[in-house]
């Protein structure tokens, strides 16, 4: 998503260096990893440190992110769950396109045209990605636990232990109809941790939890 601004946490890095290292022997040509979690969980920033980490490896990598895949850009989205706060869920984004992509990554297609959300000016437009060096995609978003990757990662920090976080980003004004938006996310997404390989605890602690096939 273009104009949603990430830095690398150096506290990320800790957990990203043991799931890279719980994972080295596994990794293939092409291998698929999804970090899910609540808003403001740290999702993005794990990702950027798994890849960070990955490099020092010498292992090439993508990340995909969800926000990209609704079917309507953010403010739009915002104002149609105004009008019926009941649409939040994960109909609102395209999971089978994004699923799709990463099945085509796996598959070994070189270049793909994926969404890409330009968020200071409420469009989602085209671009293209090259994949065909890539051995690691990974994917990062709330609903992404119930997408068929190699490794399923899940922050297990909800929207009440996120709030400093969310203040600090100020994506998303903190009103009481987020915050019900924020517990309807909750609701779905809490028993996604049980697909879940790998958790990543409130104190950052990384628990293997399911093997990988």
């Amino acid at each position: 998503m273009i104009g949603d601004q990430l830095q690398l946490n150096p506290k990320y890095m800790e957990p990203a260096h043991r799931i890279v290292e719980g994972i080295l022997d596994q990794i293939g040509p092409k291998f698929t990893l999804s970090i899910a979690g609540e808003s403001g969980s740290g999702k993005s920033t794990l990702a950027m440190a798994v890849k960070a980490v990955l490099e020092e490896n010498g292992i090439s990598s993508f990340i995909f992110h969800m926000d990209d895949y609704f079917h309507l850009p953010p403010a739009s989205n915002h104002q149609q769950r105004e009008a019926d706060i009941f649409k939040t869920g994960m109909n609102e984004v395209n999971l089978a396109l994004l699923g799709n992509h990463l099945e085509a990554f796996k598959k070994g297609l070189n270049r793909l045209q994926k969404p890409l959300v330009y968020y200071a000016e409420n469009v989602i437009r085209q671009e293209e990605v090259e994949l065909g060096s890539i051995q690691v995609a990974i994917v990062e978003g709330t609903y992404t636990t119930i997408l068929e990757t190699d490794l399923r990662i899940f922050m297990m920090r909800d929207y009440r232990d996120t709030l400093e976080n969310r203040i600090e980003r100020a994506r998303d004004p903190l009103t009481p109809f987020v915050e019900h938006v924020l517990q309807i996310e909750h609701a779905i997404i809490a028993p996604h941790y049980k697909r879940a390989h790998i958790l990543v605890n409130k104190a950052y602690e990384i628990i293997f939890q399911n093997t990988l096939k």
